[in-house]
């Protein structure tokens, strides 16, 4: 008996040890498992491509200053922010951090991550964005894969989206900013909203609810343009109301995801924004809530319940309306909900980012426009991202007529909002490459799935023949491409797959061998059964789109860089060393945050905007007259210590006039080409520097190229069509003594013009008298100022209050 036992424990122990063995065959794992290795090399390259840019070891732009600067105060500090920020609104300080979560983030993940890294947080400031962007490809793969139940979609959808411009650029190293900080995150709220709406459980359906609605809240923490996400929910959640449809579900991932997500980031210090913007999502909620009550407790009867939503919602916006006639509150809020939509604000529109964009712009951020390949450059459009979201935008809206699934609303509710927004503001162009990517994976994995099901030619011959024309053309292509990589590979390995396949049926024709084993193992493998003539256009199209995208987002990160130069970086090494300790430091709000980071001292107004001064109070002293400069002392003046220019200030004018007039008036200077035309005229010579459609005249005296040796004032003249149409003297000339008189004409256009080391200016009568025009163009002429730097582009002066 015991041997029997024993026998039989054997025999399971065997068992035991065979069966895992064959569980794990190698080609099963592969066969099942095969898309994560691709997920993988996306994900790596998606880092790989951001991290091109970190070659000059500086950070990108201004506002990485910032967050770099505090995150950093954070480490050193015991995961304490100050208690008053002393380098901002000098002498005051200031303790309004905004987005809190934008200034933790980094510093949690540092501490997590460093002991594999052991870098300084320098250095980690710069590697840190692309993490998050390769982050957010990696959660995009899922998103996507829910959405459309597919992993192919899914992982297109991941690579449109490493390598889309509109998204990469705010993802890419060094750019420690809020978009690339709450980048997981974002995505993380849409993968569980996704998943919360599809489940048919409602209890699954609340906890994903509620993880939605938790990511949703971190990400407001670290970036306000969550109020966007926000409107988006909104609106998809209003459309399903007014159509009456999937109410329970969305009622499961709505309610949690909103009130959550709302509470967490009011809940946060300092990361509320604009009140509209949350009002709206919560009036949606309310209606919904309102919507399953009437339902569930029977208060109106089902033919009234399809029309409560919009009864309600008509009831509100009347209600709103008469109310904010009697009601302040109601009223303001009404007039920054216009002033949000039309860009209203003149300091609003004075900021790059929030100029409006056009379909230049969006074409453009998820286009091919950065690859130097002129022999596709005709073709380059039919490779594009947008091309791919534009008819796969087409495909979706007949897969919702056919299927009535709802769901397939969100993508394109979320891609029409993105570039309506981008018509409002080009920061908004981020947003745009989000559900770009989405759209664009669909399409590609569609027409993938689609191939499959056309019945083409089935004649062996005629289909291998066609193999090798059409391989030949691609080996051609690759030929072309030798001196890029990835666009050669674009084209070779699909000609040599092209080649192997034409060849393979031109052997399977013959008796049975080996080729035809093959080819017969892999046309048993695809849905239609055999190798179809439509692999050829598909295998071509993805290669390229795939290629083109990639070179086109490695290029564009080529063409990356730093917005600090060097002659910046020369100024702020002088206020750093040279200058005493806490001595503040005044210019347009563009430079703030390299005073606070790289200078180390402290501003008197910044990119954030906190303090006594504003940039309207900013504008206002820019554009005052010399002579008024005591009447600043007490706002101004007496807190000052240095003033700085650079030669960007001078395009700038026009934003800092449009501030100070509220957008009244624009005001802007003729700047010249700096290398002039010569010739002879009445025995001078005349020096000609053009600006189309302007020129000026500068009349030398004798045989020299001093220019400053005037024979008589300057002579604007304004041209069209090769004629001149206006010629008007000049008769001030603004120098570094102050404004001298080279003549008295009197058909003279008033102003005055400028001839210095920054180049010659024309500047206009009304911007010849102000506090500008002397520290940018007279060196601070007749007023109580020393300069103390200049490196010909940047000027410093000492205040001597």
């Amino acid at each position: 008996m015991a041997n029997v036992i024993e026998q039989v424990e054997s025999a399971n122990i065997g068992r035991s040890i065979k069966n895992p063995i064959a569980v794990l065959k190698p080609f099963d794992v592969l066969k099942k498992y095969w898309y994560l290795i691709v997920l993988l090399i996306i994900v790596v390259s998606a880092y790989q491509l951001r991290e091109i840019p970190n070659r000059f070891g500086i950070l990108p732009d201004i506002d990485t200053y910032f967050i770099y600067r505090l995150s950093n105060y954070i480490l050193e500090n015991n995961f304490q922010l100050p208690e008053r920020d002393m380098l901002r609104n000098y002498p005051y300080g200031d303790d309004f951090f905004d987005r809190r979560g934008a200034l933790y983030t980094p510093a949690i993940i540092y501490v997590l991550l460093n002991p594999f890294l052991n870098i300084s947080f320098f250095q980690f400031a710069f590697i840190f964005p692309s993490l998050m962007g390769a982050l957010s490809v990696l959660v995009m793969f899922f998103v996507c894969k829910e959405l459309f139940n597919s992993k192919k979609a899914g992982l297109f959808g991941a690579f449109f989206l490493g390598t889309v411009v509109a998204y990469f650029t705010r993802t890419s190293t060094g750019e420690i900013e809020k978009e690339a900080i709450s980048a997981p995150f974002l995505f993380l709220t849409f993968l569980f909203f996704i998943k919360s709406f599809k489940e048919s459980n409602w209890k699954r359906g609340l906890v994903y609810g509620i993880l939605s609605g938790l990511f949703l809240g971190v990400t407001g923490s670290i970036w306000g343009g969550v109020q966007i996400v926000l409107l988006l929910y909104g609106i998809f959640a209003f459309v399903l109301l007014l159509l009456n449809q999937n109410t329970k579900n969305l009622f499961v991932s709505y309610i949690p995801t909103i009130f959550i997500g709302i509470g967490i980031i009011w809940a946060t210090p300092s990361a509320v924004g604009t009140l509209v913007a949350y009002f709206i999502p919560l009036g949606i909620a309310a209606i919904l809530l309102l919507r399953v009550a009437a339902e569930r407790f029977r208060l109106v009867n089902e033919k009234q319940l399809r029309f409560l939503p919009l009864g309600i919602t008509i009831i509100a916006l009347v209600a709103i309306l008469i109310g904010s006639i009697f009601i302040d509150t109601l009223n303001t809020l009404i007039d920054q909900a216009i002033d949000k939509i039309t860009l209203k604000s003149a300091q609003l529109t004075t900021v790059a980012e929030s100029i409006p964009g056009d379909w230049n712009i969006i074409l453009g951020s998820t286009g091919i426009t950065y690859t130097s390949l002129p022999n596709l450059a005709g073709f380059n459009p039919i490779f594009s991202l947008w091309f791919l979201y534009f008819l796969g935008s087409i495909v979706l809206l007949y897969r919702l007529y056919k299927t009535r699934d709802l769901l397939i609303l969100f993508p394109l509710i979320f891609l029409v909002a993105s570039i309506q927004s981008v018509f409002f503001g080009i920061r908004f162009t981020y947003m745009l490459g989000i559900p770009a990517a989405l759209i664009g994976g669909f399409f590609t994995s569609w027409i993938i799935d689609k191939s499959f099901s056309i019945k083409t030619i089935g004649k062996a011959k005629a289909t291998w023949i066609l193999y090798f024309i059409f391989g030949l053309i691609m080996l051609f292509g690759a030929y072309t491409s030798l001196g890029n990589q990835v666009v050669f590979a674009g084209f070779l390995v699909p000609a040599l797959l092209l080649l192997f396949l034409g060849f393979l049926l031109m052997r399977s024709e013959g008796q049975d061998s080996i080729f035809k084993r093959i080819y017969n193992t892999i046309s048993n493998k695809l849905p239609s059964g055999r190798i179809d003539l439509i692999l050829i256009p598909i295998i071509i199209f993805i290669s390229i789109t795939v290629a083109l995208n990639f070179e086109n987002a490695k290029a564009h990160a080529s063409s990356l860089g730093p917005s600090i130069n060097q002659p910046i970086l020369e100024a702020m090494d002088f206020l750093r060393t040279q200058t005493p300790e806490g001595s503040s430091v005044f210019s347009w709000w563009d430079f703030g945050y390299w005073f606070q980071t790289v200078g180390q001292r402290p501003t008197i107004l910044d990119g954030g905007g906190a303090g006594a001064i504003s940039r309207y109070d900013a504008a206002l002293f820019f554009t005052d007259r010399p002579e008024n400069w005591d009447n600043w002392k007490p706002t101004l003046i007496s807190n000052l210590s240095y003033i700085l220019m650079d030669y960007t200030l001078p395009g700038k004018y026009g934003a800092i006039t449009k501030i100070a007039s509220n957008g009244e008036q624009v005001v802007g200077f003729v700047q010249f080409n700096p290398k002039p035309n010569i010739f002879q005229n009445n025995g001078n010579l005349i020096y000609e520097y053009v600006a189309p459609p302007y020129s000026i005249w500068l009349p030398v005296r004798g045989n020299t190229s001093d220019t400053l040796a005037l024979a008589g004032p300057p002579v604007f003249l304004v041209s069209q069509n090769g004629q001149y149409i206006q010629r008007s003297y000049i008769n001030d000339i603004c120098t570094v003594n102050g404004i001298i008189r080279a003549g008295n004409r009197t058909d003279s256009i008033g102003g005055c013009v400028s001839i210095s080391n920054l180049g010659i200016f024309y500047i206009p009568e009304v911007a010849e008298h102000t506090m500008f025009s002397r520290l940018m163009f007279m060196e601070g002429a007749d007023l109580p100022i020393e300069k103390v730097f200049d490196n010909v582009l940047v000027k410093i002066y000492k205040v001597n209050n």
